[in-house]
């Protein structure tokens, strides 16, 4: 409760003590000049210069009537007063550094002593019957709304005090409060017959004594689960194991086929040797003439593994299926032949 009355209290002070409008005295128009006198401004702000005018309804008629139209335009300047051994005033803006039109006559303003000079122009005098006013001001609808969300936390805080407060009043006024236990035989003086014996206090669940049970408990069963739906290592080489029927099923279509046979240290590509080097621009050399890329591959069984596995890489890095041509298969296609070079 305390927290949420100083920080509120202290946001509205600060708001409060924040000068939106420095400036607002009477003013007569006649030609010259008025001085607004020294004012103090204490936040980093665009402040806006212009005369308040009482409403009249001269303002909505264009025929020469006296209407706030004969102010013109604002010729202004505004001085930066600084206080040390000697007082200087300092050019700090003036009207010809703005644009012209509704926000023009403004400028940025930082923390320090202002006064503002402004030129009244000719034909102005007429509008001294609708009280003008000279301010220099601000918007302050950001810092109200910005003090008015500090409220919301605030009204949080206090609360949670309250029940705090109130829960504590009441602990203490029940605390004194008579009890009345309710018994069978009241007129029985109650004697202990068997020592009475006493154990120490189960700890919480939330002590460090009972922490590896909970979180290895918790930890067990994410093993469990992660143990059951693991993934497969997603290292190696992708490789499509079709059963027999698919070769014989879907026969190729072109009478030129490509295929590639390995025996140890030798690569043959449709029946023709070549260097292992060579796999890669014979390939492609063969493919580039056909409308079906699909390679068969065939290798001996004392073939290293390795350059199998290097074929395969080679094919599918070309765009082309491969079809391989395992053992069985090649004995199925050759009717019990075991193998051999194609």
């Amino acid at each position: 409760m305390v927290t949420a009355i100083f920080v509120s209290w202290s946001t509205n002070h600060w708001v409060q003590t924040r000068v939106f409008d420095p400036v607002d005295t009477p003013v007569s128009l006649e030609p010259g000049q008025i001085h607004s006198g020294e004012f103090e401004i204490n936040l980093r702000e665009s402040y806006g210069i212009f005369v308040h005018l009482d409403d009249s309804l001269d303002d909505y008629y264009e025929d020469g009537r006296c209407s706030y139209r004969n102010l013109g335009k604002y010729h202004w300047k505004v001085f930066r007063i600084t206080r040390g051994p000697g007082t200087e005033r300092q050019l700090w803006a003036h009207s010809n550094d703005t644009d012209d039109g509704f926000w023009g006559n403004q400028f940025q303003g930082v923390p320090g002593k202002y006064e503002v000079e402004w030129e009244v122009p000719p034909g102005a005098a007429c509008l001294n019957a609708r009280h003008p006013r000279l301010r220099v001001s601000t918007s302050s609808d950001e810092y109200l709304e910005f003090a008015a969300l500090a409220q919301y936390p605030c009204l949080f805080l206090g609360g949670i005090g309250a029940m705090l407060a109130l829960r504590c009043l009441w602990s203490w006024l029940t605390a004194f409060a008579p009890k009345q236990h309710l018994r069978m035989f009241p007129e029985l003086v109650l004697r202990n017959v068997i020592a009475r014996r006493r154990y120490h206090a189960t700890p919480p669940v939330k002590d460090l004594a009972n922490f590896g049970v909970v979180w290895g408990s918790i930890l067990y069963i994410l093993m469990f689960i992660f143990a059951i739906l693991r993934s497969a290592t997603p290292h190696g080489l992708l490789v499509d194991l079709k059963p027999t029927r698919s070769v014989a099923a879907q026969p190729s279509p072109w009478s030129d086929t490509t295929s590639v046979y390995i025996e140890p240290l030798q690569f043959y590509v449709n029946g023709k040797p070549i260097e292992r080097s060579e796999l890669r621009g014979k390939l492609a050399e063969v493919l580039r003439k056909q409308m079906v890329w699909s390679v068969y591959l065939e290798a001996h069984p004392d073939c290293n593994f390795g350059d199998a596995v290097y074929a395969m890489d080679t094919i599918r890095g070309l765009g082309a299926e491969v079809v391989w041509i395992t053992p069985k298969i090649r004995e199925a296609l050759s009717g019990g032949d075991g193998g051999g070079r194609p």
